[in-house]
């Protein structure tokens, strides 16, 4: 049994939520179910007042020992991820938002993935988006990441991957200074210790489009762009990309109502992704 242990190393994952009576349940299923049984449940609430509690505690049976949760106030979201993966014991911690879920073996290539990279701080795998509509998008990660493909865009996400206790201690926590992009920046900092990366074959998680960076893109953008700049981007190109962005999105959001329009932009991302 103790051989078998030790060559099964325990995995964290951290939810942290607030108000997800909707959806935590979905999440929580996803890491019961998953193939990898060494699993420890770290649930962070901030005060949720529908719900959501009850969702947790109708879990609780299922995962026995296996889930700590608490429910606090806290400064935001990556504040309540800070708390998590400071609670998780785990050598591998992954991050799993409330409204998205894993795929049922997630936990457990990434557990293969790291024991044939065993010095990777970071293992990492591609998500799938899906919206309100049932629509769903496979998002493709790279096979090698560099600092400087990671400054040009966000191309690693915290909820599709794991990231080892060591790789914690050594880099820190997530940085609360910014509200949305904080794993971003994390990830820069990773890439910049000299952090190793590993992917992982295939879909970890499937990411939910109506999260706070899809409902507040504005945002989301002027927070990754402050960050790419911190971490020695151009401000000048950094800034030119966020209002081109902008650009963008103000005509998107202003002709999607034609067809003809939607017809065009639809072959442009199929031709874009080839």
């Amino acid at each position: 049994m103790g051989a078998e242990v030790q060559s099964q190393p325990l995995v964290s994952v951290v939810t942290v939520c607030l108000n997800a009576e909707a959806h935590i349940g979905r999440a929580m299923r996803s890491v019961l179910d998953q193939t990898y049984s060494r699993i420890e449940y770290v649930v962070v609430d901030g005060q949720s007042t529908d719900g959501t509690l009850g969702v947790v505690e109708e879990f609780a049976g299922r995962f026995g020992a296996r889930l700590k949760w608490i429910s606090e106030p806290d400064k935001g979201l990556y504040d309540a991820m800070n708390k998590g993966v400071a609670m998780a014991t785990g050598e591998l911690v992954g991050i799993l938002n409330a409204d998205d879920y894993y795929e049922p073996d997630a936990v457990e290539r990434a557990v293969a993935t790291w024991r044939a990279n065993p010095s990777a701080g970071v293992v990492y795998g591609d998500d799938r988006t899906f919206a309100a509509d049932g629509t769903t998008k496979l998002r493709p990660t790279r096979a090698e990441i560099t600092l400087a493909d990671m400054r040009r865009d966000h191309i690693v996400h915290h909820h599709a991957s794991f990231v080892t206790r060591g790789t914690y201690d050594r880099v820190g926590a997530y940085d609360i200074s910014h509200p949305i992009a904080a794993d971003y920046d994390f990830f820069l900092r990773c890439l910049e210790a000299g952090v190793e990366f590993a992917r992982v074959d295939g879909v970890i998680t499937n990411f939910s489009l109506e999260g706070v960076s899809h409902h507040n893109i504005r945002r989301t953008d002027y927070d990754a762009t402050t960050v790419r700049i911190a971490h020695g981007a151009s401000p000048i190109a950094a800034w030119a990309r966020y209002h081109k962005r902008r650009v963008a999105l103000w005509i998107y959001n202003r002709l999607k109502g034609s067809a003809a329009f939607r017809h065009a932009y639809e072959r442009y991302r199929a031709m874009m992704s080839r």
